[in-house]
C-alpha cells in the first residue's frame, strides 16, 4: 500500500512540476553545495549550525546549506522525495524509515565506513543495528544511517527543590525517590499528584506532564511490562494482552480527573513541558540527556533531580534494588540521498559530524554521542563537574537499562501515533461511544490492525 501512495505522489506531483529534475546546487564557484534537512529548537539549530561552520573552515569547497523543517517533517519529507527535491542529507527516526528503504531512496554505508580513516565500525553503538534493512527485515544487511546521537528518552527528570520542600511539611514523603533504583507505577502516581498544586482548571503547577511524544510512553511502558504493542509476527495489536491494557491504564490515570497531574488537554508539544519545567510550573517531565541543553536547564535557580523511569509495581528486584527500564525512541540518525550528486561529498560531511562534531557536543553535555568511541572519553570526562554527573546518570542507564522502542515493521510509526491520539482523544472527550478503557482498546485495535492490513496488501 505505502508503495503506492508513494507511487501516487510521485505522478501527481511530477505533474505539478512539470516534471522537473532534482536541481543542481553547485554554486558555479566550484564548490559543492550540500542540502541538508533537519528539524530542532533554535538551541539544537545552533549546535548543528556550529558543526556546519566548522566543517565548512576545514572543507572550503564544500557548503552545507540547512532546512529548517515545519511541523510535519517526515510528510514533507517524502513530498521532496515524490517532487525530486529531496536533500542530500536528513534526518531519520527508526519508526520512520522502513516506507524509504522500501522505495531505495536512501545510500547504504558500508562501503563508505569501510574506506574512512576516521570511523569505523567499532565506533558504533549497537542500536546502530535498527537502521540496518536485508530487504526484508529490519536489524539485519546493510546499514543505512549513522545515529548522530541518543539518550534513554523517558529518564524522570524533577524539580529537587519542590520536592525537599514538599518533604519539610510531609515528613518521610517519596523515600523510594532515588537516582539508582526507579519507583513503581503505583508510587510515581502518588508522587505526581502529591506535587500537584490545584485542582481542575486552577492548577498552578503539575505534577508531571506527557507532552513529549506521549505515545511513546506507551510502548516503553508495554515493554517493561514484558509485552509488544504488536502481535509477534507484528501483523496486530496486541488487543488481548493485559500488560497492554495495564499501560493504557496508566496513561489514562495521570490524565483524567480534576486532580490528573498531567490533565489531557487535547494537543501535545515538544517545547512545553520542558519550557514549563524550566518555569518552575511542572514538578516532573520525562525526557533526555539533550533537554538540559535545548531548553537552557543550567539557568534555573533550583536544583534538578534525575531518576529512572518509573516501572510496573512488580518488576523485577535484583541484588535487593528493583530492575530499572528505560526505552528509547529517537536514536535520531543521518542519512544520505541515494540520488544525490555529491554522495562523496554528503558522506564527508556525516563522517565529520560523527568524529570532530560529535567531540564538540560531547563537551557541552548535548547528548550521548553516537560515536561510542567518543562517548566513552570525551563525553564521559567531561571538565565540568555538573554536565559530568548528569552525562554520567544516562551513559549509565544507556549502556545498563536501556532498550530501543520496538516499532511495527509494516506501518510507520507516525501512523500509529496519530490512531493512538485520536481514539484517545475520544476517549477523553467521551465521543463515538468511546467511554471505557475496553471500548478504547477495541477502537484502537481495529484501526491499527485495518492500516497494517492496508500496507501488506
Amino acid at each position: 500500500m505505502h508503495k503506492r501512495i508513494f507511487l501516487i505522489m510521485i505522478i501527481l506531483l511530477l505533474i505539478v512540476t512539470g516534471c522537473t529534475n532534482a536541481k543542481d546546487l553547485n554554486s558555479g564557484d566550484g564548490k559543492v553545495v550540500l542540502s541538508y534537512y533537519v528539524w530542532g529548537n533554535n538551541n539544537e539549530i545552533a549546535a548543528i549550525e556550529d558543526i556546519v561552520n566548522r566543517f565548512e573552515d576545514e572543507n572550503p569547497t564544500i557548503d552545507v546549506q540547512l532546512e529548517r523543517a515545519g511541523d510535519d517533517y517526515f510528510g514533507d519529507l517524502k513530498l521532496k522525495f515524490a517532487s525530486r527535491n529531496a536533500p542530500d542529507i536528513f534526518l531519520m527516526d527508526p519508526g520512520e524509515i522502513r516506507p524509504f528503504l522500501e522505495e531505495e531512496f536512501i545510500e547504504p554505508l558500508d562501503s563508505y565506513i569501510e574506506d574512512s580513516e576516521l570511523l569505523n565500525f567499532e565506533d558504533l553503538w549497537a542500536v546502530n543495528d535498527g537502521y540496518r534493512y536485508n530487504g526484508s527485515d529490519m536489524g539485519e544487511g546493510q546499514l543505512y544511517a549513522l545515529i548522530k546521537d541518543w539518550s534513554p528518552d523517558f529518564m524522570l527528570i524533577y524539580n529537587k527543590t519542590q520536592v525537599d520542600a514538599y518533604r519539610q511539611s510531609h515528613e518521610g514523603a517519596f523515600p523510594y525517590l532515588k537516582e539508582d533504583e526507579p519507583m513503581t507505577w503505583s508510587q510515581f502516581e502518588a508522587f505526581s499528584k502529591a506535587m500537584t498544586i490545584g485542582s481542575g482548571n486552577n492548577i498552578s503547577r503539575y505534577g508531571t506532564t506527557l507532552d513529549f511524544v506521549p505515545y511513546k510512553h506507551l510502548f516503553e511502558w508495554i515493554q517493561m511490562n514484558g509485552s509488544s504493542m504488536f502481535t509477534e509476527d507484528h501483523t496486530q495489536f496486541n488487543r488481548n494482552d493485559p500488560n497492554v491494557q495495564q499501560a493504557f491504564e496508566l496513561f489514562i490515570s495521570l490524565q483524567e480527573g480534576a486532580n490528573a497531574p498531567a490533565p489531557y488537554d487535547g494537543s501535545s508539544s515538544l517545547a512545553v513541558g520542558g519550557e514549563r519545567f524550566k518555569l518552575g510550573n511542572i514538578a516532573s517531565v520525562f525526557l533526555g540527556r539533550w533537554a538540559f541543553v535545548a531548553y537552557d536547564w543550567d539557568k534555573v535557580d533550583f536544583e534538578i533531580g534525575i531518576a529512572p523511569p518509573p516501572v510496573p509495581d512488580n518488576m523485577k528486584v535484583v541484588d535487593g534494588k528493583r530492575q530499572a527500564y528505560a526505552g528509547v525512541s529517537g536514536m535520531i540518525a543521518n542519512c544520505i540521498n541515494a540520488d544525490s550528486k555529491y554522495k562523496d561529498e554528503a558522506f564527508k560531511f556525516v563522517e565529520f559530524y560523527m568524529t570532530k562534531g560529535m567531540e564538540d557536543l560531547a563537551e557541552l553535555g548535548f547528548n550521548i554521542p553516537g560515536n561510542k568511541t567518543i562517548a566513552l572519553d570525551t563525553f564521559s570526562n567531561v571538565t565540568d563537574d555538573n554536565i559530568k554527573h548528569i552525562n554520567d546518570i544516562f551513559l549509565r542507564a544507556a549502556t545498563e537499562y536501556s532498550h530501543p522502542i520496538e516499532y511495527n515493521k509494516f506501518v510507520s510509526t507516525t501512523t500509529i501515533e496519530r490512531i493512538l491520539s485520536a481514539k484517545f482523544s475520544l476517549y477523553f472527550e467521551r465521543k463515538e461511544g468511546i467511554t471505557s478503557i475496553d471500548a478504547l482498546l477495541d477502537e484502537v485495535s481495529e484501526a491499527i490492525n485495518r492500516e497494517i492490513r492496508n500496507a501488506r496488501d
